[in-house]
């Protein structure tokens, strides 16, 4: 079997980069501007407006972050297909563990969904955060690996259909 790369769409990435700082610059605006020059209160709108900004500023680091991660977002071996692209990121995934993949709508996007078998464990072994995220993919869809379709390139389709035959091939072998 031949090894399929897929790599990171690094323009939604790019986006972010750009669009963030500006939306940092015109908060921190408002944010001086509320304090400093007309220091008459408003506090609520002031500490929410500084969560707002800490937000802003994880994500933007995390855009950098992966701007500059150069691992390909799903590899498909001999193996399996090994993941860097969900929020789970589970790494290698065994074809015997794929029960199916399929395209679907959630959370108002195109979504690569990949079913598998008994990841109860690995779920448990996430951090606190990651593992309720997950934790409630699971309870919508029935499985923690969902990416979202727009953080990947090539397509789509061909890729699903691939991820299935591999995994229907390998059960075959089993």
């Amino acid at each position: 079997m031949k090894e399929i790369i897929i790599l990171r769409n690094n323009a939604f990435y790019l986006r972010l980069v750009w669009l963030l700082p500006i939306s940092i610059g015109l908060l921190l605006y408002y944010l001086w501007e509320n304090m400093i020059n007309k220091p008459s209160g408003g506090w609520f709108l002031n500490i929410v407006i500084i969560l707002l900004l800490v937000v802003l500023v994880i994500l933007f680091l995390n855009s950098v972050l992966k701007l500059m991660d150069k691992s390909p977002a799903l590899k498909l071996t001999r193996k399996g297909l090994e993941d860097n692209a969900s929020m789970a990121r589970f790494g290698l995934i065994k074809w015997e563990n794929i029960i199916k993949s399929e395209l679907k709508d959630y959370t108002g996007a195109k979504q690569l969904v990949i079913h598998l078998v008994d990841f109860d464990n690995k779920v448990n072994a996430l951090s606190y955060f990651k593992r309720n995220m997950v934790k409630q993919m699971v309870a919508d869809l029935g499985t923690p690996i969902v990416i979202n379709t727009k953080l990947l390139s090539g397509r789509l389709k061909d890729l699903n259909g691939e991820i299935n035959r591999r995994a229907r091939g390998r059960k075959k072998r089993s």
